[in-house]
């Protein structure tokens, strides 16, 4: 059960980081829909590949083992993503997700608060608000460990201005780390049956 609901929570969160921001932006080139992996189509556009400039035969077999290696994680693997300042040095990760963000905010309101001390200090930020409802986290990549550490240090258990009442913010490292992907060419996808085989099937068990 443990194990069946990390994929979910998995599956979750790569469709969360592929969302549409409130500005209509998506999180990468690729051309994402609301419904995650339902289609071949949708399945080799998905950030959850990774393009290189590679052969062809290498990138396919960068491809299904960075898949496999996704879906053979232990449900206790999601301790994984819990940030620890003390390894940041021996850790390649520099995407954060952003959590407890107030339903009342908005993505002027989060810029706010983060551009007065690290403005140009990240290239990627992603508040996937469909303008309606607020979905309470947030995605943010830094462009340096320094940054990030910094970043870390000031956000995490930070009240937030407006709202201080309010739960503060947390942070941990996104499943989906943004500087892994570079832009997707589908035509290579399209031929990539094993990796597509082996995220349905990887559905399939979790009956999704």
């Amino acid at each position: 059960m443990k194990r069946k609901l990390y994929k979910q929570s998995l599956f979750e969160e790569i469709d969360q980081f592929n969302q549409k921001d409130d500005d209509g932006h998506q999180s990468d080139d690729s051309s994402i829909s609301d419904e995650f992996l339902n289609s071949t189509l949708e399945a080799y556009q998905s950030q959850i590949f990774i393009s290189s400039n590679q052969t062809f035969s290498s990138i396919h077999s960068e491809q299904l083992q960075f898949i496999q290696g996704v879906f053979d994680k232990s449900e206790e693997s999601e301790q994984s993503f819990d940030f620890n300042i003390t390894n940041i040095d021996s850790d390649n990760r520099t995407t954060l997700m952003m959590r407890n963000i107030p339903q009342t905010y908005t993505k002027e309101m989060i810029m706010m608060e983060i551009d007065p001390k690290f403005k140009n200090k990240f290239d990627y930020f992603n508040f996937p608000f469909d303008g309606t409802i607020n979905p309470g986290y947030a995605f943010i990549n830094l462009k340096s460990k320094s940054y990030l550490r910094d970043f870390y240090t000031y956000f995490n258990g930070r009240k937030w201005k407006n709202t201080p009442s309010y739960k503060p913010c947390y942070l941990k490292y996104a499943k989906i780390q943004h500087k892994k992907y570079k832009q997707i060419n589908p035509q290579i996808y399209l031929q990539q049956s094993s990796v597509i085989k082996l995220v349905q099937s990887q559905k399939l068990q979790c009956n999704l």
